[in-house]
This record gives structure tokens, sequence and C-alpha cells, in this order.
């Protein structure tokens, strides 16, 4: 008995990517020289590189000298020069400036009555002592310029804040305090 045969299908079906090819084949057709390896399309040219005009050069070239002669100017007008000397025009011609209020110096038992008010306050505000007072003649100071209150109190506040303390707005009350005790009133 033969075996069942299957019956063959013709025209062939279709697959899912159309109609069947013909087997492969390596013919000498096909055989030639090496493929080169894929090369991506060059890209755009790139833009032709602009000359520079003259004008543009001439302007540049006189900015340039321009800022150099400023600097120049500027470092001669604040460089050492000497002390002019004192004219011997009346005061009611010369400008006034309004005089700074001259602030005291700390010296001895004040000085210690200070220090160690800063440091009942907080002890990291007496750490450096030269920089606790420097701070004190720079609320004194704020003090003698006649400042608001409120004022002198935020600035003694951030003054006196860093290094080693940090300061509180009452604490910054206290501080102010303890400078009006040896700063004399406006």
């Amino acid at each position: 008995m033969q075996p069942p045969t299957q019956p063959q299908q013709w025209p062939p079906q279709q697959g899912p990517y159309g109609p069947p090819t013909q087997p492969w084949r390596e013919t000498s057709e096909m055989a030639g020289p090496p493929q080169r390896p894929y090369m991506p399309p060059p890209g755009p040219p790139r833009p032709a590189r602009k000359k520079t005009s003259p004008v543009t050069v001439v302007i540049t070239v006189a900015v340039l000298a321009v800022l150099l002669l400023v600097a120049v100017v500027t470092k001669v007008a604040t460089g050492d020069e000497p002390e002019p000397k004192a004219s011997t025009t009346s005061s009611s011609q010369q400008h006034t400036e309004p005089a700074v209020p001259d602030v005291p110096d700390l010296k001895g038992a004040q000085r210690d009555a200070y220090l160690a008010a800063l440091g009942a306050i907080d002890p990291g505000l007496v750490v450096n002592e030269e920089r606790a007072v420097r701070r004190g003649q720079n609320t004194c100071l704020d003090i003698l310029e006649g400042k608001s209150t409120s004022t002198v109190v935020h600035n003694a506040q951030v003054r006196f804040t860093g290094g080693d303390a940090t300061v509180s707005a009452a604490q910054a009350r206290q501080v102010v305090k303890a400078v009006k005790a040896w700063c004399p009133a406006p």
C-alpha cells in the first residue's frame, strides 16, 4: 500500500509577508567584489566662515582702546597720590561732610564690665574679646548716628551672630543694653 500523499497546493499559498519566493540560491551573479560597510550620509555642508570686515576690526580696536584708557585713568585717579595740602580757605567755602561721631575706646574696668555683661548673655560672645569690642563699638556707632532702636537691635543681632554664638532678638536687646552702659547718649 502506498503511503498517503499530501495533496499539492497549486498555486502556492501566500504567507504573511507576501507571495512565496524562490528558494535561496547563490549564483555566480551574486558573487562579486566585497561590499563596503555602511557609512551614514554626510551631514549638511558647513557654512563658509565669514570674513571679518575692516570696519568691525576698527570698531573692536577702538572699544578696547577706550576701555583701556578708562582703566588707566581710574587707576591714576585712585592711585597712591600724595595727600593734598591743607588749604587756607575759610570753612564756609569748604564742603563739609556730616561728622562721624567718635566712638569711645573701651579700656580697663569699662572693658571688663562690658565683656562680663556679654559673657553673661552668651559665653560664645567673648571667645574673641577683640572681636566683641569691635562689634560693640559698631553698635555704639549705630546708637550715636541716631538709628531707631529696632534697627540698632536688628544690626546687633546680625553683627553678634557668628563665630561662636547665635544671638536671638532678646539677646540682641541685652547686648544693646550692655553697649549703652558705656556708649555716650547722642
